[in-house]
């Protein structure tokens, strides 16, 4: 009998770092976008902030994080992993878990495998750090990876390693960057894993890129027709429907591995300001209402036997406004909701 678990997407990047003190200033953390981001229409909350509020840093360390996480019934943080050919940045939550041998929940890797732009200013093609994908050196990510994939808490999926990879179609060679990988990771010792796919914007069968399964990353692919809303005149961004986009994930069809994908919210008007993406309508019991029903699609369609994973973006995207961690709007309900959902299909 397989199982249902939830798995909440997990930002490492809320701390002071080298990188982030050479391009943006010493002492610079995305926070600075989230607390002084202003509204683009009436009745828009910005900025959201954490519940207690204060001056804004990373407040809690990883372990306390994942502590709340497990109150209310989240299995796993699946972590991003900033790995350039060889040089990784935003390695604290990594170091942290090397540091222990339990933690209070899983934890799995997503190898957010894209070049690091100025997002945060929304300036996209002003690289900062460029990543170069090599079919031949692509595998490496594993040796480098290896203190966290062998860690006794991490995360297996139909009884093997879950590691994600964000942007397959990037690399030079797909599948045999795929095969490179699972070969490294079975003369190493880790034995076979479980390779997921997140669909990205035109990116949906991860058969195509010699995947196992794919992974619903909402609002990705999702957003369709923009509202129209009475916004500050310098607006150009977009407003979309929550209940549109939920719509469109539950209804997904496939004829491969689909695991569904939900959002508590989403708003990256601290990254972008005037030329945000906004998903409007969410609340707590809608996205309660979202979980349910994806868990009832991957019951309906995920044999009996195999494991039912829910992933939700995300634990902590502050500057993307999808974050389960209680902010100014929903407080704790959110998280709440998970907890409700979680009860009810628990096997």
């Amino acid at each position: 009998m397989g199982r249902n678990f939830i798995v909440a997407f997990y930002l490492p990047s809320f701390y002071p770092f080298k990188e982030n003190d050479e391009f943006w200033g010493n002492g610079f953390t995305e926070w600075e976008y989230v607390k002084r981001a202003t509204p683009n229409f009436e009745g828009h909350l910005q900025p959201n902030i954490p519940v207690k509020g204060g001056e804004l840093n990373h407040r809690m360390f990883l372990m306390d994080q994942m502590e709340l996480a497990k109150a209310n019934s989240i299995s796993a943080f699946c972590i991003y992993s900033y790995w350039f050919n060889g040089r990784k940045v935003m390695t604290r939550a990594f170091e942290y878990l090397s540091l222990s041998d339990e933690t209070p929940i899983n934890f799995c890797i997503t190898w957010a495998n894209g070049s690091w732009t100025r997002s945060w200013d929304g300036v996209e093609n002003d690289v900062l750090i460029r990543q170069e994908h090599f079919t031949d050196s692509d595998a490496n990510f594993i040796d480098d990876h290896f203190s966290v994939l062998s860690h006794p808490n991490y995360l297996k999926i139909n009884g093997k390693l879950a590691l994600l990879i964000y942007r397959p179609h990037l690399m030079q060679d797909p599948k045999q960057t795929v095969e490179n990988i699972r070969e490294r990771a079975r003369e190493l010792g880790l034995g076979e894993l479980t390779l997921l796919m997140v669909q990205f914007f035109g990116e949906r069968d991860p058969r195509l890129f010699g995947f196992d399964a794919a992974v619903q990353f909402p609002p990705n692919l999702y957003k369709d027709v923009s509202l129209n809303f009475d916004c500050n005149s310098d607006f150009s961004g977009c407003i979309y429907s929550y209940d549109e986009v939920a719509e469109k994930c539950v209804a997904s069809e496939s004829d491969f591995v689909e695991y569904q994908g939900v959002m508590p919210g989403w708003d990256n008007t601290p990254r972008r300001g005037n030329a945000s993406n906004i998903v409007h309508g969410a609340s707590a019991e809608k996205f309660r209402s979202w979980m349910s029903r994806a868990f009832e699609k991957m019951i309906s369609k995920i044999a009996q036997d195999d494991d039912r994973v829910l992933f939700i973006n995300a634990w902590n995207e502050w500057g993307e406004g999808a974050h389960l961690e209680p902010g100014l709007k929903d407080e704790y309900d959110s998280l709440l909701a998970v907890k409700t959902v979680f009860e009810k299909f628990r096997n």
